[in-house]
């Protein structure tokens, strides 16, 4: 897991190389003014969605991707995002339905999305995202997903 703020994205650009892509996106597009979809790139390993949701209070199950990392940037708004370091495992069933699983885990720490403000969870990394801080809110959000495999 990576958390940082946006206007340094481009130190992890040696992690995978479509970040440069992602980068140069983020200068250019106006991800506040977008509909709320999921967006194409011209690229196999980049995609991404806009979604403007309520963050909530409620309890609810890790997930976590067998194939690709999530960047997620918060574009409006505030929420918190659970992690947490158990150990995951990749070859369970559930990823023949698409690159999502949920786990339930004890809570390692917990970090603090904020305008302007992204994290990176790479693909095995559980994370609970939407979280309300104290009362629940509208957030916006920008979910990058990087293909690994």
């Amino acid at each position: 897991m990576i958390f940082d703020r946006i206007e340094n994205l481009q130190k992890y650009i040696s992690l995978h190389p479509v970040i440069e892509t992602v980068c140069e996106m983020m200068s250019s597009h106006p991800f506040h003014t977008l509909k709320d979809s999921s967006y194409e790139t011209g690229r196999d390993d980049l995609w991404y969605s806009i979604s403007t949701y309520q963050t909530t209070r409620e309890d609810k199950a890790y997930e976590y991707h067998k194939k690709n990392a999530d960047l997620q940037v918060m574009v409006k708004g505030c929420e918190r995002c659970d992690y947490s370091l158990l150990q995951t495992d990749l070859s369970i069933d559930e990823f023949e339905k698409g690159d999502i699983a949920f786990a339930d885990a004890d809570s390692s720490g917990t970090v603090f999305l904020n305008e302007g403000s992204f994290v990176i969870f790479l693909p095995g990394e559980l994370h609970r995202p939407g979280l309300a801080i104290d009362e629940e809110e509208e957030v916006r959000k920008a979910v990058f997903k990087l293909k690994f495999d």
